[in-house]
């Protein structure tokens, strides 16, 4: 058999096998989203629903997750409106999947209803996301966790793939060089940022009844 560089679980076969695991009478699953990471959504015999994250093999550790799991549950307890995360039977929020080309990571959260904001935006929608993000920051200051997860400093985001990138191709190596110091002494500046998010974009937020989500 050739060996797997990317596979795509059986959606039905996917919700069978983690019904077991989790303890829930999963009816079904549909692949929402097969980008970097897997997205499915499961059905369960009560009626509830559940998005299932599938993470691609060999990327983050399964304790970087277990890292962002439990950020998840900090925020929900300062009020702060993200989905809950559901754990195993063993009570492990990160599990893992064994699939052709090596275990993958996964985590279950809750379904939430709601719908993408779409253009024009208006004014209170950019007033709320900046109240979302502050309520964010401030919950987030004081987190911590017994799990280890690399920072996105200046070597793991800048130099490190600088190098990568020169490693290839070289011909504009001094122009790059000093795109990256700019960068660098544009963020010296600042001081330590503490829990940032990723991708804070208005494509990452749902409108709900509760509010931003």
């Amino acid at each position: 058999m050739v060996p797997s560089v990317r596979s795509v679980p059986a959606p039905d076969a996917l919700a069978a096998h983690l019904a077991g695991r989790y303890g829930l009478g999963f009816t079904g699953a549909v692949l929402l989203r097969s980008l970097v990471n897997d997205v499915y959504e499961l059905a369960a015999d009560d009626g509830a629903r559940y998005v299932l994250k599938l993470y691609r093999y060999d990327g983050r550790h399964p304790d970087e997750i277990r890292w962002e799991t439990g950020l998840s549950a900090h925020l929900r307890s300062a009020g702060v409106l993200v989905p809950s995360v559901v754990p195993l039977l063993d009570g492990d929020t990160v599990g893992l999947l064994d699939t052709p080309e090596g275990p993958r990571t996964f985590t279950l959260s809750s379904y939430v209803e709601g719908s993408k904001p779409e253009p024009p935006f208006t004014d209170g929608l950019y007033a709320a996301f900046g109240a979302q993000l502050a309520a964010f920051h401030n919950a987030a200051g004081n987190y911590t966790s017994p799990y280890f997860r690399r920072p996105a400093d200046v070597a793991h985001r800048l130099d490190e793939p600088l190098e990568q990138i020169l490693a290839v191709d070289n011909s504009e190596e001094n122009l790059l060089r000093s795109l990256a110091d700019a960068v660098r002494n544009n963020l010296a500046q600042y001081s330590k940022a503490g829990t940032c998010h990723g991708d804070v974009t208005l494509d990452n937020i749902l409108l709900t009844n509760q509010g931003l989500l």
